[in-house]
């Protein structure tokens, strides 16, 4: 649960993994209710957590020399 107006992460709101509340009490109880119980079913926003080893594939076979200034 976000307690801001605004988030730099909005997808995941979107996908039901947050909601961004604010910071009055009314609307931080509101978020907690909705919040409370869910299972964690959606599908997450940011990809399948395999980019560093899809990036390390990529790496020349030999690393390159280092520069010495």
């Amino acid at each position: 649960m976000t307690l801001r107006y605004s988030t730099e992460r909005p997808e995941t709101a979107f996908v039901g993994a947050n909601v961004v509340a604010g910071h009055r009490q009314v609307d931080i109880i509101t978020g907690a209710v909705k919040m409370y119980g869910k299972d964690g079913d959606w599908d997450t926003p940011f990809g399948d957590g395999n980019a560093a080893a899809r990036i390390v594939d990529e790496l020349p076979v030999t690393p390159p020399q280092r520069v010495v200034e």
